[in-house]
């Protein structure tokens, strides 16, 4: 039987005066194999609907597209900044060794996210 991996869903925004935004549902991540594989549906996530409020009320909302790129997927893990971070840079930070930067370099990596692109038989 096929499966479901949904979104989140955004939380409502509160009442009053002005109402409160609705929060962002946030997207189901995962690397493009697992999608590939995955027998079901994939949804995305729903935003949360806006606060009623008597002068004005808040915004729905948005809900995130589901995400299947690698750098998405470890950007929490190695910090949002980190998968833009110059290749050279991250090197210099973690001591790599100046040969295999020098190799990656002609390999085209320029960045730590573009390392995370590369499937295992490359």
């Amino acid at each position: 039987m096929p499966g479901r991996i949904s979104g989140g869903k955004g939380g409502a925004g509160g009442a009053g005066r002005t109402g409160g935004n609705g929060g962002a549902g946030q997207a189901p991540r995962m690397s493009p194999e697992t999608a590939k594989v995955f027998d079901g549906n994939i949804d995305d996530g729903i935003g949360g609907v806006g606060g009623r409020g008597e002068l004005q009320s808040g915004i729905d909302g948005v809900g995130e597209r589901a995400d299947f790129s690698l750098p998405s997927l470890y950007a929490g893990k190695l910090g949002g900044a980190a998968i833009d971070m110059p290749l050279k840079e991250f090197c210099a930070q973690y001591k790599v060794g100046e040969e295999l930067v020098e190799r990656l370099g002609q390999l085209g990596f320029t960045t730590v996210g573009s390392l995370l692109e590369v499937k295992d038989a490359e």
